[in-house]
């Protein structure tokens, strides 16, 4: 799945260089990798976003721990990478 990402940031360079908004959902522990491979990477294709949103996350450290901090290490250097970024914000929504 990793690999149908990278193919799609390559195709779509144009899209994801014009990107100034950006809010994703839950990501949920099965298709961790897949966000993980996304979000590292958007800063080579996006660099000027200016409202990032992440909403419904929840860190559960358990055996998913490894994933969920290369996951968080994703997420810095997307925010790192942004030369326009004017709004970040994590919520954590529950039902």
């Amino acid at each position: 799945m990793p690999e149908k990402i990278f193919s799609l940031l390559g195709r779509n360079e144009l899209f994801f260089s014009r990107l100034q908004h950006l809010s994703l959902g839950e990501i949920l522990l099965v298709k961790i990798e897949s966000a993980i491979a996304f979000l590292r990477g958007l800063p080579k294709h996006a660099t000027k976003i200016s409202a990032l949103e992440f909403n419904g996350f929840e860190f559960k450290f358990t055996e998913a721990e490894y994933d969920q901090l290369q996951l968080i290490h994703a997420l810095i250097y997307l925010i790192k990478s942004q030369k326009q970024l004017r709004l970040f914000s994590i919520q954590n929504i529950t039902a």
